[in-house]
């Protein structure tokens, strides 16, 4: 028996250990005993990998991917898991008030590096031929345009929710202590490591960056590294007291009085 053959066996082994476990915490959950979870709440191409990867390592049975997104309290996938990532919640609320006392994180990432990595990300899934483009998920001007608009509506929203509440904004790209300050804000230690699991990114490619401009004019939008709002697109008064930049929080990176 060769080597792959052994690791595959002792895979499905694991697998069939963990089974009771997801199927005892599925049963209860539908049944009204929801254990609190950890919800990643950023967009993708935001370092969900990297987190996903961290909650593995904390012992968390994570979840990466959207299959998630529009699940409810009631769903098998929410009760027999215990963290998720990789987009954003249909219904925040929902989760949020179906799974009391649940930690949620958002992370977060600066505008044109982001704006490029989605590109990259749609440009290399049609390369693969893949087909299935809706569109608000295309590599065009107008969905970029729907991008820059949603990114500050939602991270906006997200944040008068969680104002008297502890939530993390975290950035992978940015902050090197950025494992440290997940393990922390849960409750648990890490030893001191910067991990950013997609950080090697080729050059941005031209007609890329000419879209991206374009889409800044038709918006008006003027600055292009804060990570959480942009400035150019909050009306006065619109969104008093919130922050545009993780560097606004404190060193722990929580926003919120809970902080």
């Amino acid at each position: 028996m060769n080597v792959s053959s052994v690791r595959k066996i002792r895979g499905q082994a694991g697998q069939l250990i963990r089974l009771p476990r997801k199927v005892s915490k599925g049963v209860f959950g539908l049944a009204g005993f929801r254990r609190p979870k950890v919800f990643a709440i950023g967009f993708n191409k935001t370092g969900t990998s990297s987190l996903n990867q961290l909650f593995a390592t904390l012992g968390y049975d994570a979840y990466h991917g959207p299959g998630w997104r529009s699940q409810g309290p009631r769903s098998w996938l929410l009760n027999s898991r215990d963290a998720f990532s990789d987009g954003i919640p249909l219904d925040l609320d929902a989760i949020d008030h179906g799974f009391p006392g649940s930690h949620f994180i958002l992370q977060v990432r600066s505008l044109e590096p982001w704006l490029l990595s989605r590109l990259a990300h749609i440009r290399r899934a049609k390369a693969r031929r893949e087909t299935a483009f809706a569109p608000d998920w295309d590599d065009t001007e107008e969905a970029v345009v729907h991008w820059i608009r949603q990114r500050t509506q939602y991270h906006a929203l997200v944040l008068r929710k969680f104002v008297d509440r502890r939530l993390l904004v975290i950035d992978y790209t940015r902050d090197a202590h950025a494992n440290e300050k997940v393990a922390s804000f849960l409750g648990k230690t890490i030893q001191p490591s910067r991990y950013w699991a997609n950080q090697v990114e080729k050059a941005p490619d031209q007609s890329h960056l000419d879209l991206i401009s374009s889409a800044y004019s038709r918006l008006g939008v003027t600055d292009r590294q804060s990570n959480i709002l942009t400035p150019s697109l909050v009306q006065d008064g619109e969104n008093d007291n919130l922050c545009c930049d993780t560097r606004e929080l404190n060193d722990s990176g929580i926003w919120g009085k809970g902080s």
